[in-house]
């Protein structure tokens, strides 16, 4: 059992969740000369199929508004969508234990002696990583390309042109345009932009790739919209080692206390 529950407004566990989030392989001129829309698809598919899971060491660096925060993260994910983060600070005090499960995050804050849930399906998620629209739900999706769903692409325009070594491919939809620029006889993504009703919304790239478990990880990646950015710079990466469920779960603490969000203060 807990002790009461508390409401605790939004803004006092922003922070917490901006963390959540030299031998690197560099793209290469080189881009296959019979590339098509349909074959880099196909090749962009597979390498986030691939990802089946990974763990990692990340330091985040969220500035907003000018301001800046940063942080260590170390995270073991395994498909689908499921994790652990643990977020440090200053002088290595855990911040937040953040775990996932298919409906909801669970984010346990030690400072307070209690956690609080999140539900997927709720709007407010979005704001826990400074503002940025991203689905931080899905973590595959930041590391290999957020891609339409094969039912949204069969209702787009797509389009690939060359330039400059580079492949550009543009699939638009309706007023929302998705433009992913990649490198190399790897193909591998250099950034991905979106756009909406003539808008720049959002861009993120993505460099210093790696391989690990067979599979190409960028160990730098940054997130940017209008004056928010998050950047994601990882000093260890291991992929496709085979996680089990006791590498994503987490026990709260027996006098562990349940907070609730205050949504009507949402900065």
């Amino acid at each position: 059992m807990y002790c009461r529950s508390r409401i605790i407004p939004l803004s006092v566990i922003l922070v917490l969740f901006i963390g959540i989030f030299g031998c690197g392989l560099k793209p290469s001129p080189g881009i296959p000369a019979d590339i098509t829309a349909e074959k880099l698809l196909t090749v962009l598919e597979r390498r986030a199929e691939a990802l089946r899971d990974f763990s990692g060491r990340a330091k985040t660096l969220a500035t907003v508004h000018g301001e800046n925060e940063s942080a260590i993260v170390t995270i073991n994910y395994m498909k689908p969508d499921r994790f652990r983060a643990h977020i440090k600070g200053a002088f290595g005090i855990v911040l937040a234990v953040i775990t996932s499960d298919p409906d909801s995050f669970q984010v346990y804050v030690p400072s307070l002696k209690g956690y609080f849930v999140i539900g997927r399906d709720e709007d407010v998620v979005n704001l826990f990583v400074p503002e940025i629209e991203f689905d931080f739900g899905k973590l595959t999706s930041l590391f290999t390309g957020s891609l339409p769903s094969a039912a949204d692409r069969a209702d787009s325009h797509i389009t690939i042109s060359i330039m400059q070594g580079r492949a550009l491919l543009a699939i638009e939809r309706g007023e929302e345009i998705r433009m992913y620029t990649v490198e190399g006889p790897d193909m591998l993504i250099v950034e991905e932009k979106l756009i909406s009703n003539g808008r720049d919304v959002r861009k993120i790239t993505y460099s210093d790739y790696v391989t690990s478990g067979n599979t190409a990880f960028p160990r730098k990646i940054s997130i940017s919209e209008k004056d928010k950015e998050l950047k994601l710079s990882f000093s260890k990466i291991a992929v496709n080692k085979g996680l089990t469920e006791k590498d994503i779960s987490f026990t709260l603490p027996s006098n562990a206390e349940r907070y609730f969000i205050e949504k009507t203060q949402i900065p």
